[in-house]
């Protein structure tokens, strides 16, 4: 599997982009992090793009023909970052439906262009970092849900010796980041390509036979 890993966003809209998901290997799954939506936000990261270009790369991809997974990150408590422009990204992530997304709060860096800015205070930060996450695994939770009763391509990784269980991924799952498939009743060896029946879901991981 070819998996596209921290892409810069604007690359999206590059003409050829979607002739990416043609070339054999290549899984349908794009990592962008997007850091933020709103535009004051996004310029005092120096991002290079403002809010509705984040948007419009966003439905570019969930245009594409192929069903993609899609994982970005976000940054809260940056310096700048108001109420307003954190509930803006709340209803962004409520309405985009990712796939998977990481969040992090902000944390001043020596050298860097937001050092010397006000900083939102870091107990706020850490506030606003739990409520994204607990939205997120609620838009997880429906979107692999899903998944349920589908056959998917399993990549058979480890065997949990203490459970007595296989585990592996699937195409829109990304190696230590993203969830698992747990395989049961599983006659295979790591490194297996296998169909898998998915049977039970949760936020993150999929249980599955072959």
């Amino acid at each position: 599997w070819i998996r596209l890993l921290y892409l810069y966003p604007t690359a999206v809209l590059e003409p050829d982009f979607a002739e990416l998901f043609t070339v054999p290997r290549v899984v349908p799954y794009v990592d962008m992090p997007l850091q933020h939506v709103a535009t004051p936000v996004l310029e005092a990261m120096g991002r290079g793009y403002d809010g509705p270009t984040a948007r419009e790369v966003v439905k570019m991809v969930q245009k594409l023909p192929q069903h993609v997974f899609v994982r970005t990150t976000f940054l809260v408590g940056h310096p700048g970052e108001t109420e307003e422009a954190f509930t803006e990204l709340e209803t962004f992530v409520k309405e985009t439906g990712f796939h998977h997304l990481g969040v992090f709060a902000y944390s001043p860096e020596e050298g860097t262009r937001a050092h010397d800015l006000p900083c939102v205070d870091r107990a706020t930060a850490e506030a606003r970092r739990d409520r994204l996450m607990a939205l997120q695994q609620k838009v997880s939770t429906r979107l692999v849900k899903k998944l349920k009763g589908r056959t998917v391509q399993v990549l058979v990784e480890k065997f949990d010796a203490e459970n007595w269980i296989w585990t592996g991924r699937h195409a829109g799952q990304a190696p230590e980041v993203d969830g698992n498939v747990i395989l049961t009743n599983c006659d295979c060896r790591a490194g297996d390509f296998i169909p898998v029946r998915v049977v039970e879901t949760d936020a993150y991981d999929l249980v599955g036979t072959p």
